[in-house]
């Protein structure tokens, strides 16, 4: 649960040049969506069709597409995302909870495509 998501981590920012506070999102993907190495098929990867997960993240929706190296669609699921309004004319969305619905997102779509998470080769 969203409980269970690492803590954000101190690392500098690349576009500024500076430390600041960014999530880690790699590892929650890896750690919530990505099979573990006793997940995976000993078959090397070359053995095993690929195929490419996209992620729209919106501002009412995410959306995950998951194509074929030859850009078929093989399967898709969204969310749609609660927007909290703790003022008149602020929107905002809570960043624990988006991130718990993108690796939703991702797994369904996986799901949609009937493929399994290691034949998911780029997202």
């Amino acid at each position: 649960g969203a409980g269970d998501l690492p803590q954000a981590e101190l690392r500098e920012d690349e576009a500024v040049g500076e430390p600041r506070l960014l999530p880690n999102v790699p590892a929650v993907l890896l750690n919530n969506v990505l099979p573990t190495e006793g997940d995976v098929n000993v078959a090397s990867v070359s053995d095993v069709e690929q195929y490419i997960l996209s992620i729209d993240i919106g501002t009412t929706n995410i959306r995950g597409h998951v194509y074929s190296k030859s850009a078929n669609l093989k399967g898709c699921a969204s969310k749609q995302q609660q927007l909290l309004q703790p003022m008149p004319g602020w929107c905002e969305l809570d960043p624990r909870k988006l991130i718990e619905d993108v690796c939703t997102v991702a797994r369904d779509s996986i799901k949609a495509a009937g493929l399994r998470p290691d034949q998911i080769t780029c997202l």
